[in-house]
């Protein structure tokens, strides 16, 4: 018998999600779901077969993603498959999500996963974009690009710094990061939705983040999280102003940033391109990031 209910306290979500390419880890999701603003719809569900915990899911009724679609997220164990509990899953995200009033849904699948991708399509999702993987070891980080890298943006007047720890900097930052967001190839048409309670629970300290300013006044962001293996982070965000643009800001941040994180003890840096985000794949690329997979959104518009 399948039964989806909430997700409890007691559930272990980062066990239900052993070997998903797209986990950011349980306590983190608890924690930003926690944060939606009150009304919003979101729900993180668990998927069980006659009793046993085998999958997870979650789902946000809000314009999170490209098209101003609501998020979903569906894994399932690779014993347990083929036995309904996938579709059972998607079918309370959908319910989730359309209650929002958002006009579709968006969930990735992961390159690794094919029968996957194929039992979106059979629940009649298509495929709107794909991005690619890649990742760097932070002790191959090459020095002299990183000099390079700041020099040049320097010589354009911009000065990298941390946020200050204050209410007034984190909220500046907040209203810059989710107008980067907005213009960003993942959030295409509409997406990119970031109540600031749900910002600070992802970027929560100072680290996290290096800034660039111009004059005092901010023209680039990078950002990371951590991820579940030990030592290992991910990009969240990397964003310029567009006047900005074209000035080495976004390789100077990286490359800034990617140092402090090595000098600070982490080992590895994750991140996830669109594939036509040429830009910040070409500046990954200089950095010595190397593609690893890469992960296919589907979606549909609601009737």
């Amino acid at each position: 018998m399948i039964t989806v209910r909430t997700a409890s306290d007691e559930d272990d979500l980062d066990a239900l999600n052993v070997g998903n390419a797209l986990w950011y880890g349980g306590a983190r999701l608890r924690r930003a779901f926690a944060a939606a603003p009150a009304g919003e719809p979101v729900e993180i569900l668990v998927g069980e077969l006659d009793g046993t915990p085998v999958g997870n899911a979650s789902a946000v009724g809000a314009p999170l993603q490209a098209f101003g679609y609501g998020m979903g997220a569906v894994w399932v164990q690779p014993a347990a498959r083929r036995q309904g509990v996938g579709r059972a899953l998607y079918d309370r995200v959908t319910s989730v999500v359309r209650s929002g009033g958002v006009p579709g849904v968006l969930l990735g699948v992961p390159d690794d996963q094919p029968a996957g991708l194929a039992a979106a399509q059979a629940w009649g999702l298509a495929v709107l974009g794909h991005h690619v993987d890649s990742e760097l070891q932070l002790a191959d980080l090459p020095a002299p690009l990183v000099a390079r890298a700041v020099e040049r943006a320097a010589a354009a007047g911009h000065v990298l710094e941390q946020p200050a720890d204050t209410e007034e900097t984190w909220q500046e930052v907040h209203v810059f990061l989710a107008d980067r967001m907005r213009a960003a190839p993942d959030n295409r048409e509409g997406g990119g939705d970031l109540p600031y309670g749900v910002f600070r629970t992802v970027l929560a300290e100072p680290w996290q983040v290096l800034l660039a300013r111009r004059d005092g006044a901010l023209t680039g962001i990078t950002s990371v999280v951590s991820r579940p293996a030990a030592g290992s982070l991910a990009t969240y965000l990397t964003g310029v102003r567009p006047d900005a643009s074209g000035q080495g800001v976004s390789a100077a941040l990286k490359a800034a940033h990617l140092a402090r994180l090595r000098a600070a003890g982490w080992q590895r840096v994750l991140t996830s391109n669109m594939d036509q985000n040429a830009a910040i794949r070409a500046v990954n690329a200089r950095l010595g990031f190397t593609v690893t997979g890469g992960a296919s959104d589907v979606g549909r518009a609601f009737a």
